[in-house]
């Protein structure tokens, strides 16, 4: 995981695109400069993860995630 991080890494500073899908949220707030949230089939957030934890009002997206999925009004 390590290396595929920094490989990840290494390719965003060479101003390439890269969709990354994943479950590890702490790991898209580390490398990831946009962040959506899909649910169920619909995107329920998009965004910069630091705009996701203030739209959401959550210390981490782990938090921000389960307050998306949990509240239809706010997504």
């Amino acid at each position: 995981r390590f290396h595929f991080k920094n490989l990840l890494n290494e390719e965003r500073h060479k101003n390439k695109t890269i969709l990354y899908s994943t479950h590890m949220l702490a790991d898209a707030e580390e490398i990831c400069d946009q962040f959506g949230i899909l649910h169920e089939g619909e995107m329920k957030f998009v965004g910069t993860p630091a705009d996701c934890l203030q739209y959401f009002e959550a210390d981490t997206l782990e938090q921000a995630y389960m307050q998306c999925i949990s509240s239809p009004e706010k997504s």
